[in-house]
């Protein structure tokens, strides 16, 4: 996937520069490049620092196609009650199969709980 004006539409801002995604490969945003370093050393390819934040309620989250296109690459909704370790436990909620079809995004049986309190970012 082409990157360069790839955006987040929902959720939280952010407008990929250039750059590719090869099948099967993953990234990291971040809110604190410092702070997530310190946490989580620099394994992870951090693509870059978002703004705004996500809702702790749950919400929909969107990525779009480059402007002047607004179509959606993925929308989805989680929900905070989906797993209760997730729910200000600890916790992130971590993809279980990113081939998965695009409807299925939106479905806690398509999310698990991450491995470790305080997420596993840049794993799947």
């Amino acid at each position: 996937l082409a990157l360069a004006g790839v955006r987040f539409t929902a959720g939280i801002e952010f407008v990929f520069p250039d750059g590719m995604l090869e099948p099967g490969a993953c990234l990291v945003l971040v809110n604190n490049r410092e702070a997530f370093t310190a946490n989580y050393g620099g394994d992870a390819f951090v693509a870059g620092v978002y703004s705004g934040k996500l809702s702790n309620s749950g919400e929909e989250i969107e990525i779009t196609l480059p402007k002047p296109l607004n179509m959606a690459i993925q929308r989805f909704k989680f929900n905070d009650k989906w797993y209760s370790e997730t729910d200000g436990g600890g916790r992130s909620l971590t993809i279980v199969d990113l081939k998965a079809t695009v409807s299925s995004w939106d479905d806690l049986t398509n999310w698990r709980p991450s491995a470790e309190d305080g997420g596993t970012p840049g794993t799947r």
